[in-house]
């Protein structure tokens, strides 16, 4: 549990109050020595993050003491989600609407008291020489650093580049107009309008407004089970597939950021929606904001609520809206077109692998496993795992098994798929029994289970890669999964039963009554029988030295 000091700290001594927070202990490796720059009365003080981050508040006015707390307190828990979400790119109307702030800083009061022509004058020649002397970064950096830090952003360094041309152009506007001022001309900047408003352009960026001292999830005594506590109990508990680990243990650990590490038993619905809305301001697309980092945390509640951690599950039948409608897809469905089956399939056929060559697992993942995804509807995942030894035969029925010994199975129950007849002409079973033993589109020694659980997503993901590189590159379709779905919509179309469907792909059964009985490998062998070909060129006859996709 993570203790938390939610409520500004009196030093007995000299009377004044201060905001001592502990930082959850799994974001120390990303957040410890940053420096934040935390809101206290009119200006902004950098703090250093610690085990314990300590500021003072200036005050020892207790009211005032609270609001400022308040304040500090949501500006440090920005910066740790700013830091742990990473650098983010930053829109050219964001850029130029941040330099638009800088200008309009303290403007009112400079124009009315501009001051002596000659220090604007200075000024001026003092950024010109900057520019010419490449050194705007020395000139300019701190204060765009300022700026970032008063917006809890991590800027990608493109995007700190461009803050840097853009503030120092909107600083030497505005020492034109005071040099102007200064010397008695009062009429307006015309370039003014030229910036964005910062309230539109900028509000992605900004975090959610902090909970209002006294409200039910801002109550210390509401504190209770972590996040990072239960993701640490899955993991020991379920032990998910390294890919799952990868995926969601960031996201876990920004959403505990971004409720400040309050007990799970405060988090409402508006808040993992404000969480998901955070991410995608963030950068991370919707999708992913939605399939990936709320799927984890709803799923964290899900896993603490059937232990009866907590009472109730306050996420539980949440769904994020969807951007747009189904009506804004060019595309019905989620599996592949004819042509593009027709693409991938073609193009497998002039990869070829020098046995025990350089980068043979790769290309034998390329070459057969969209074949295999293709006739059997399998799990990318699943099919690269595969072993010589999960092959075999059964009545003479040729078949390969998908097991967690091999790797991992989603529903954490292994299966016998029936070798469709095209796989055996194309000579998968041919490049199996040629094959030696172990994995045969994974390097790897020994049994380390997370050393193949890294080398089955590192295939999945140059696999994704090779399928967008030649051409089948709709980002509204998975380029291996979606084979998933081309399966099941041929095979529905064409008569197969869902159940026999289901078991052949290894999907959980929808109903309790199709759950009741086993289908046999020979009912799935007869189903996959009347599954049809996919209407290819002939493949060629290329000898195997002068094939096309040697290293």
């Amino acid at each position: 549990m993570v203790l938390q000091m939610a409520r500004p700290w009196r030093d007995p001594d000299s009377g004044i109050f201060y905001l001592r927070k502990r930082v959850p202990r799994a974001l120390l490796p990303q957040v410890k020595g940053t420096t934040a720059m935390l809101p206290v009365g009119d200006e902004h003080v950098a703090v250093r993050v610690g085990d314990i981050t300590k500021a003072s508040l200036r005050t020892r006015e207790p009211s005032e003491a609270k609001t400022r707390y308040t304040a500090a307190s949501a500006a440090l828990s920005a910066h740790l989600q700013a830091v742990v979400a990473g650098p983010m790119r930053l829109s050219r109307r964001q850029v130029v609407a941040i330099a638009g702030t800088v200008y309009n800083d303290n403007l009112e009061e400079l124009s009315n008291e501009p001051g002596e022509v000659g220090i604007w004058r200075h000024a001026l020649r003092l950024h010109a020489e900057a520019r010419a002397k490449g050194k705007l970064e020395q000139w300019v950096g701190p204060q765009v650093d300022l700026e970032l830090a008063k917006l809890h952003i991590v800027a990608h360094p493109e995007s700190r580049t461009a803050l840097i041309e853009e503030i120092d152009r909107a600083l030497v506007q505005r020492g034109e107009l005071m040099k102007r001022f200064s010397e008695g001309d009062f009429r307006p900047d015309p370039e003014a309008a030229r910036f964005p408003d910062p309230g539109a352009a900028l509000a992605p960026l900004r975090s959610p407004a902090p909970t209002p001292p006294g409200s039910a999830s801002a109550n210390p005594a509401s504190l209770g089970l972590n996040i990072l506590d239960v993701w640490a109990k899955f993991k020991a508990t379920i032990t998910p597939a390294s890919s799952t680990v990868r995926r969601w243990e960031p996201a876990i650990k920004a959403f505990d950021a971004f409720i400040e590490s309050r007990g799970m038993e405060t988090v409402t619905p508006g808040d993992a929606t404000l969480f998901a809305d955070h991410r995608v301001a963030a950068g991370i697309s919707a999708t992913s904001a939605s399939k990936v980092d709320l799927a984890a945390v709803k799923r964290m509640f899900t896993f603490a609520h059937k232990r009866s951690w907590l009472k109730a599950n306050p996420l539980a039948g949440l769904r994020r809206e969807r951007r747009g409608t189904e009506e804004d897809r060019d595309r019905e469905g989620r599996d592949f077109h004819p042509p593009e089956c027709r693409t991938i399939l073609n193009t497998t056929r002039t990869i070829y692998a020098e046995p025990g060559g350089r980068g043979d697992a790769l290309l034998n993942t390329i070459r057969w496993v969209p074949w295999i995804c293709a006739y059997s509807g399998v799990r990318p995942g699943e099919a690269i795992q595969l072993r010589k030894e999960d092959f075999s035969s059964e009545d003479g029925i040729p078949f390969f098994h998908v097991r967690g010994s091999a790797g991992t199975v989603k529903t954490g129950k292994g299966r016998r798929t029936p070798i469709h007849r095209c796989l055996v002409a194309e000579g998968l079973l041919d490049f199996v029994r040629n094959a030696k033993a172990g994995h045969l589109f994974v390097n790897v020694t020994g049994n380390d289970a997370d050393a193949i659980r890294r080398g089955i997503d590192t295939s999945r993901g140059r696999l994704g890669e090779w399928v967008r590189a030649i051409g089948v590159n709709d980002p509204e379709i998975s380029p291996s999964h979606s084979w998933r779905h081309t399966f099941k919509a041929i095979a529905l179309d064409g008569g197969m039963t869902e159940k026999v469907a289901d078991a052949i792909c290894g999907h959980a059964q929808a109903t309790q009554g199709r759950k009741y009985g086993t289908v046999s490998l020979a009912t799935k062998a007869a189903a996959l029988e009347a599954f049809p070909e996919y209407a290819l060129e002939a493949p060629t006859a290329a000898a195997p030295k002068d094939a096309p996709g040697r290293l």
